[in-house]
């Protein structure tokens, strides 16, 4: 296998889209790609082949573009070509933390994708971790303020996971404390329900991590909920319809939508 990414002919990738779509009736398609627009254009070139191919089917990208990455052009020919979301890695908006995290963008650049976006007309998720080095329920705070102020339409909050074998574990090694083995809670815990704080350091405790997160959680839940009143109902009538966002309303319409009772407005 090796150590180099393979990747695939952006036509190859089309032609398949093209198959599913005449063979089994698919009308959309979401991309697990981590770094879409990353090196070499690839991203670019797969754009100009969606657009040639003219299907009728659209696709999101649900894997964390990274925002530094999304110009004017890309975000407008996103839309053109069928896209319908963008999930975009924020992780935290303290510029202390994303310089220990090595994200390698500023939180004026991931401000400035987020903004492109929206004005094309995107779906934007924002994905968001709490827990990392240099963090603190203070910046979690910020960071759901980030999601309200720039109306990122389906805000997600993550616990931090020190995978086997990378520097977030040698970082908690030597300046933290692991509750769970990491090897035990990559296994046991998945990404879309935490089920406990594996690790925390001297500044962020473990009950302190874990109520910031449920909160955070809770917060994006209601910013969600606005934002897709908006959409459905427009400025005036949503933000009426939003003085019922509530946790209990909340709560039933997300177990009316599991339950198939519902469907989210578009």
């Amino acid at each position: 296998m090796g150590r180099r990414v393979r990747v695939r002919p952006a036509a190859d990738v089309v032609k398949e889209m093209r198959y599913w779509h005449e063979t089994a009736g698919v009308t959309h398609i979401c991309f697990l790609e981590d770094n879409t627009f990353g090196k070499e254009g690839r991203g670019e070139e797969l754009l100009d082949e969606i657009e040639k191919a003219n299907l009728s089917i659209t696709y999101s990208l649900e894997c964390g573009v990274r925002a530094d990455t999304l110009t004017e052009s890309i975000c407008q020919k996103l839309k053109k070509t069928g896209c319908t979301a963008v999930a975009i890695g924020i992780e935290n908006v303290d510029p202390d933390v994303l310089v220990l995290m090595k994200k390698g963008e500023t939180i004026e650049e991931i401000t400035n994708g987020i903004r492109l976006a929206k004005k094309a007309g995107l779906f934007v998720k924002g994905y968001f971790i709490v827990g990392l080095p240099g963090d603190t329920s203070e910046k979690v705070r910020k960071a759901v303020e980030f999601a309200d102020r720039e109306a990122i339409d389906l805000p997600r909050f993550a616990l931090a996971q020190a995978f086997p074998h990378t520097e977030l574990e040698t970082w908690v090694k030597e300046f933290g404390h692991f509750y769970i083995d990491p090897y035990e809670y990559v296994l046991n815990h998945t990404d879309e329900f935490h089920g406990a704080v594996h690790y925390d350091f001297k500044d962020f405790s473990k009950d302190e991590i874990w109520k910031a997160y449920k909160w955070a959680h809770n917060q994006a839940e209601a910013i969600s909920f606005r934002q897709s009143l908006l959409r459905a109902f427009g400025n005036r009538i949503g933000r009426l319809l939003n003085l019922l966002n509530t946790f209990l309303v909340r709560k039933i319409v997300i177990w009316l939508y599991q339950h198939k009772v519902i469907s989210l407005p578009k």
